[in-house]
Formats: structure tokens, sequence, C-alpha cells
């Protein structure tokens, strides 16, 4: 069998044989070719028809949640500012010999605990964003 010649194999695995017409197109002739290309959209269309039977389930079970999702966001989103705000608003006082207060507050920052807490703020606020976004994209 030489290279220009279709790979389609017709009949069964026992009692067959490759097309072997002259090659169109990903080493098929222009009819099998055009039945590959229509089986792939077949299957694009499946797969996007039960894509959004999906969607449209999960904003259906979700939908009675926003409120609560806004709520539970703008609280998020308040705390993450309270936890990376500058632990001092006035400039001059930082450096050199600081007073502890401000030391303390300092060190507060970069604790751990608050690291922690900033990172699951993170990732909770982007959480809520996406179902919010996932919610408000199937109501357009």
């Amino acid at each position: 069998m030489s290279a220009a010649s279709c790979r389609h194999w017709i009949g069964t695995d026992a009692n067959g044989h490759v097309c072997g017409a002259p090659v169109e197109a990903l080493n098929l002739c222009v009819k099998h070719y055009e039945l590959a290309k229509a089986k792939m959209r077949r299957e694009i269309d499946s797969r996007q028809e039960r894509h959004d039977r999906v969607e449209a389930a999960w904003r259906e079970r979700n939908a009675r949640k926003a409120p609560a999702w806004r709520a539970q966001l703008e609280q998020a989103e308040r705390e993450y500012a309270r936890r990376t705000q500058s632990v001092v608003a006035d400039r001059a006082a930082v450096g050199g010999a600081m007073h502890p207060s401000i030391v303390r507050a300092q060190r507060s920052v970069l604790a751990d605990s608050n690291v922690a807490r900033v990172v699951e703020l993170e990732r909770i606020i982007g959480r809520l964003k996406g179902d919010l976004a996932r919610l408000k994209g199937g109501a357009s």
C-alpha cells in the first residue's frame, strides 16, 4: 500500500480491505474525509449539548445560593483588605528605631497564621467569583 492511498478500512475485521482511493486529507479519500468530518462534528455537538445540560442543571441547583455567595464574597474581600493593608499609614514612622508597638504590628502582618489566612481568603474569593460568574454566564 502506497502513502497516497486512503487508509479507511471497509468491511469487517476478518473480511475487509483498505479503501485505497487517492488521498485528499488526513490520509483519507474525499468520501471518507467528509464522513470523518461529519462524525467529528456530531461528536462536538453532542459534547456541547451535554455540557449545556450540565451547566443548566448546576445553575438551577445553585441559583438560590447566589445572595449568600455575594455576602460571603463581600465579607471575604473586607477581611482580605484588612489583613493586607499597610500596618502603619505614616511612612515616616517606619524605619530606624521604631516604637515597639509598630514593630509588633509589622510582625503580626507577616505571621504564618495571617499569611495562611490571606492565602485561604484568596482561594475563597476566587471560588466565589468563579461560581457567581458561572451563574451569571447562563443568565445572559
